[in-house]
């Protein structure tokens, strides 16, 4: 590998074979979920984005022979539980639908793997990885788009985009953003995990529907009670899994079952009472 020097330090890049399957890797992730969401239903979409941390776990079993203890397994369900209930309605699926799911959920997790491995094999941060990969990931998300969209063969009654000035700075706007995002995901994957990534996603998913509530409302009221249990079920899972992650990493070790029986106390007590709550005030 080469590097490339930034305020007067060496910032090492990644080989040509590397940059260029970790540019497709992440182009094709996003091409692949979006794809997803315009054939399924949103319902779909989401479960879709859940199903990551399943195929993370069964990628780096099978191809990198890492695994996980059964009591984080057994949090990441609870997790994901939560997940399903508090958004996830509709789940009308077609040959297709199903098809362009499992290729987003298999590229996701694949691409979030990729993230780490890279950082660790070649001591890259966040920034020095997003460097080495960008014009590899423009250059394929932009053959996608040519390949997909079609954009220069539409008319203009079928356009989704127009070149005009604010066009042109939505657009601008938008890949800005989408930088943040990638050096974002590459900072939290390289100190963490992809699933620790992953968890702190459906986090960020529970506390935005929390404020869709508040500043909103609920649109459906007979789910209520379901999507409040699923909530509470989201935050109990990633409280614990935080906790056993910390004390991994202080121990540098995976926990031994009998140290991680208090965090998984709690969450069960957490997850019976939201169980209760949710039979409660659910209608007869």
């Amino acid at each position: 590998s080469s590097s490339f020097r930034y305020k007067g330090v060496a910032k090492p890049i990644l080989p040509m074979r590397e940059a260029l399957l970790a540019g497709f890797s992440g182009a094709f992730s996003v091409v692949s979920m979006n794809t997803s969401l315009q054939v399924n239903s949103v319902g779909v979409y989401q479960l879709t984005k859940m199903l990551c941390i399943p195929g993370i776990l069964g990628i780096q079993r099978v191809v990198y022979k890492k695994t996980v203890s059964s009591n984080t397994i057994l949090c990441l369900s609870v997790l994901l539980l939560g997940v399903f209930m508090s958004s996830i309605s509709d789940l009308s699926l077609t040959g297709a639908g199903a098809l362009a799911a499992f290729m987003a959920v298999a590229s996701t997790s694949q691409f979030q793997i990729y993230q780490g491995t890279l950082q660790e094999r070649f001591k890259l941060d966040a920034s020095g990885a997003q460097y080495a990969i960008i014009g590899w990931q423009f250059f394929f998300a932009l053959l996608f788009t040519l390949l997909l969209e079609n954009p220069l063969m539409q008319s203009a009654e079928k356009s989704l985009f127009s070149l005009s000035a604010g066009g042109v700075g939505i657009l601008l706007l938008t890949c800005l953003f989408a930088i943040g995002v990638n050096i974002t995901s590459f900072g939290v994957i390289g100190v963490t995990s992809p699933v620790s990534f992953q968890v702190l996603g459906h986090l960020k998913s529970a506390l935005v529907l929390i404020a869709g509530y508040l500043l909103f409302g609920h649109t459906n009221y007979s789910r209520l009670s379901r999507h409040i249990v699923g909530i509470l079920l989201v935050f109990a899972a990633a409280i614990v899994y935080s906790d056993i992650k910390l004390r991994e990493g202080q121990t540098k070790r995976s926990l031994l079952p009998w140290e991680e029986n208090f965090s998984l106390s709690a969450l069960s007590i957490i997850s019976l009472i939201a169980a209760l709550c949710y039979f409660v005030a659910s209608p007869v």
